[in-house]
């Protein structure tokens, strides 16, 4: 299948055990043959470098956000729209719509804010800062409802931020976009318990691997802090905040902008961003081992930039090699994480504005959504 189609290459698939050297291209016509052209295999990089292999954008005039999530079989990824649609982009080589955005789907709901897959890869749930409800979209391109709301889920307030789903899909998270409340939704009743967040409102949250704990970056900065939810069911402290991880302090105090765990469950990674004062970004770690119990933030990296932070993201790979993350107006920056190293400059020149950052799940590919650029 083809990858990629530039100005002056394709990027395509072949066969196990192919060389270098000339191909023929034979047309769709009888008798239709190219001139001879040379071909090179590309090996992986074993260095894990970062190398941008093309852009792709929905058709018509999207408006993306920084909003990107990836399904766990690696076939679908979807991308938020600042104008309301969520955008479907097809990621499977098998697929006869291979790297093709579906029709965009109209939420209704405002400038999206929230997007998350379930575990099973089937069903994408999107939130915009204008609505009270979740919707739920049919991301299984075998459904003849494939693309199109089969469900809405009332939350309340009057407009909603992150979103986050278990793993076992029996319970979602919402954040309010407006209140310091997080709305704790059971699927299967689409009952909802709001929890009220000490700390500002909720701008991002990782679940734990595990699944037992969600951890929630808070917006305020008198102090700058995560908060730890319990979201173990059955237990006497199911849907309540349990603990709180005090970030260091600072004038002002860095706020936490980006969350990720490693595959193992052992450690998160926190990218903070001073939102006023000199601009500065650093990388922190965290002992999640007991995530109920998690450790005080150690200080892994400074990033001095100029650039006014916007929207910024981590990610940590699948495979726990590696993490990467935006600076705005500059790019993606990589880092190894055993020991932590992370490079003295981007690696990628992307990020003049919000970016979104996903990894696919065998870590070949890493998806950038830019909200500048719109692709």
């Amino acid at each position: 299948p083809l990858d990629h189609a530039g100005e002056d290459q394709l990027v395509v698939t072949i066969p196990e055990g192919a060389s270098s050297g000339p191909i023929t291209v034979v047309g769709s016509e009888p008798g239709e043959i190219s001139n001879s052209l040379q071909f090179s295999v590309l090996a992986p990089d074993e260095g894990g470098s970062l190398t941008d292999i093309g852009s792709f954008r929905s058709f018509g005039e999207p408006e993306y956000a920084a909003l990107l999530a990836v399904a766990s079989h690696g076939r679908l990824v979807a991308v938020g729209g600042e104008d309301g649609y969520l955008y479907l982009f097809d990621s499977d080589p098998a697929s006869p719509g291979y790297q093709e955005f579906a029709s965009p789907v109209d939420l209704a709901s405002g400038p999206m804010a929230g997007l998350a897959i379930s575990a099973d890869g089937t069903t994408v749930y999107a939130a915009g800062t204008d609505s009270p409800a979740i919707r739920v979209v049919d991301g299984n391109p075998a459904n003849e409802t494939f693309g199109e709301i089969v469900r809405n889920l009332p939350v309340g307030g009057e407009g909603l931020g992150s979103l986050a789903v278990n793993p076992a899909g029996s319970h979602l998270l919402a954040a309010d976009n407006y209140e310091s409340v997080l709305h704790l939704v059971e699927m299967a009743t689409g009952e909802v318990t709001e929890i009220p967040v000490p700390g500002g409102t909720v701008v991002g949250i990782a679940i734990h691997p595990a699944g037992r704990h969600a951890y929630l970056a808070l917006a305020g900065d008198d102090p700058a802090d995560l908060a730890v939810v319990d979201l173990v069911e059955g237990s006497e402290g199911f849907g309540q905040i349990m603990a709180q991880v005090n970030l260091p302090d600072g004038d002002p105090d860095p706020i936490p902008v980006g969350l990720s765990f490693t595959p193992d469950g052992h450690t998160l990674y926190v990218l903070t961003s001073l939102l006023s004062g000199p601009p500065g970004r650093a990388v922190m770690s965290i002992d999640v081992t007991d995530p109920g119990a998690p450790g005080p933030p150690v200080l892994q990296a400074d990033i001095v930039s100029a650039a006014l932070p916007v929207s910024e993201d981590l990610k940590v790979s699948p495979d726990g090699g590696r993490l990467v993350l935006n600076v705005s107006g500059e790019g993606i920056y990589q880092a190894g994480l055993d020991p932590f190293s992370l490079g003295a400059a981007p690696e990628v020149p992307l990020g003049e504005g919000e970016l979104a950052l996903a990894f696919a799940p065998d870590a070949s590919r890493l998806y950038a959504a830019d909200a500048a650029n719109d692709m």
